[in-house]
């Protein structure tokens, strides 16, 4: 999960592209191209923080929940 504080993304794609271009490259034939990307965004969070998630809370209920199941379990009849 992010944290609510800003952050710069980066990176870089590349690739070849084969084909045949006959307007291109004199008619030659089949010619490869080559092809990268760099891009790079900035995110900047506006407005206030969202409350979190008290995972540990979370956890505490699901505990409940599965014993209960156990106990409803012992209970039932055969």
């Amino acid at each position: 999960m992010n944290s609510n504080d800003g952050y710069v993304d980066m990176g870089v794609a590349g690739g070849q592209k084969n084909g045949s271009n006959q307007g291109y490259y004199g008619g030659q034939g089949p010619q490869s191209q080559d092809s990268a990307l760099i891009y790079m965004r900035i995110v900047v969070p506006l407005g206030d923080a969202p409350e979190k998630l008290d995972c540990g809370r979370v956890l505490e209920l699901e505990i409940e929940r599965l014993e209960a199941e156990i106990q409803m379990m012992r209970y039932e009849p055969d």
